[in-house]
């Protein structure tokens, strides 16, 4: 029988996706486990989330590279069971014994048994949900009647969260639009998430939804996006910007390729990559808080920025600010590399192609 509790939580969070890292906890502790996590069958270094008791292991399975190899998940995804099975029914004991991802890693974490199970995703992709650190394979084991009582549920709260998560995201490149950026976000699958109006009339015809994959007519443009979503997660933090031509090689605009990195990834509820773009006419100078967001800027670093976009000279920024020259110079060596930049010039440029309603 499911627990009603469970069950009234599993269904708040399907209306408040921000409480599905606690919702995980709470499953896992229903059936004897420590945690749960949730992240993209289609994309390993894309869309992921662990609840409280199990954040420090999957942040060092990321870390430590394991999640891009992710051999203990691939036997799950190839069988796309529809219910939840655990690390013994998909592997022997023997195989277990001798496989590094479960000796090197989750051994000597305690974490050796956990119960998995596909789900369907809401951008033509699969989740996986794992529910991790269960005493023993037997415990795991007998944790599936319960798991799979909630499994529909399970699947109707994580619908119900992926439509508000795309109406939030619809929304944020709609006020983008307000402020006269033209913006998309791709998430890290390459799956478009959302485009603006604006977006749609500057590309018209230059960008088309592919199978829900966006591709330009410029396979210059497309190939600077592959390779901006190629890059591992974590190496996936620079921006950049490239020249999108027509069909006759003409520059018609450039596209400012900006990573979704924490506070960018959760209010854009994606862990890809925001496509901007602002019209010839449009020169305000973006405000700091956007500079934080887009860059993951310090405020200091944000408020230099700002200074410099206006066209200050970085000794009197300083001195606006506050600070030595060389404590400037250093603060300016960081947004270099949160921005892609190398050059001062550059960056004036790359900064003034957006705008804000703070600036």
């Amino acid at each position: 029988m499911v627990d009603a509790t469970v069950l009234a939580s599993l269904y708040e969070a399907g209306g408040s996706p921000e409480k599905w890292p606690d919702m995980l906890d709470l499953i896992a502790g229903s059936v004897g486990a420590r945690g749960g996590i949730i992240f993209s069958a289609t994309d390993g270094t894309g869309f992921h989330m662990a609840s409280p008791g199990v954040a420090e292991l999957f942040a060092d399975y990321v870390a430590e590279g394991w999640m891009e190899r992710n051999e203990r998940g691939a036997p799950l995804v190839h069988q796309r069971s529809p219910q939840f099975v655990t690390d013994t029914d998909v592997r022997s004991l023997d195989d277990i014994a001798t496989m590094s991802v479960y000796q090197d890693f989750f051994k000597p974490r305690g974490a050796c048994a956990g119960a998995g199970t596909l789900l369907q995703g809401a951008h033509h992709d699969m989740l996986v949900m794992t529910i991790e650190a269960f005493e023993s394979h037997e415990a795991a084991r007998a944790a599936l009647p319960h798991l799979d009582a909630l499994r529909p549920h399970i699947g109707r709260a994580m619908s119900l969260a992926s439509q508000i998560q795309n109406a939030r995201a619809q929304g944020l490149v709609d006020g983008l639009a307000l402020i006269g950026s033209a913006a998309a976000i791709v998430g890290a699958n390459g799956r478009l998430r959302a485009t603006n109006q604006a977006f749609r009339d500057q590309f018209g015809s230059l960008a088309s939804d592919h199978h829900a994959t966006l591709c330009f007519a410029d396979p210059h443009a497309n190939a600077a996006l592959k390779t901006a979503l190629s890059m591992p997660g974590r190496l996936r933090h620079q921006a950049g910007s490239i020249v999108v031509r027509d069909r006759a090689g003409t520059p018609i605009q450039v596209m400012h390729i900006v990573p979704l990195v924490r506070s960018a990834r959760d209010l854009f509820e994606s862990d890809g990559l925001l496509l901007l773009t602002a019209g010839g006419e449009n020169r305000a100078i973006p405000g700091a808080d956007l500079l934080r967001l887009l860059f993951d800027l310090t405020p200091t670093e944000a408020r230099l920025a700002r200074h410099l976009a206006e066209g200050v000279a970085l000794q009197d920024a300083a001195a606006h600010l506050g600070m030595t020259y060389g404590t400037a110079r250093v603060h300016l060596r960081a947004v270099f590399q949160k921005t892609g930049v190398r050059r001062q010039s550059e960056l004036v440029g790359l900064l003034g192609r957006y705008s804000s309603p703070f600036a």
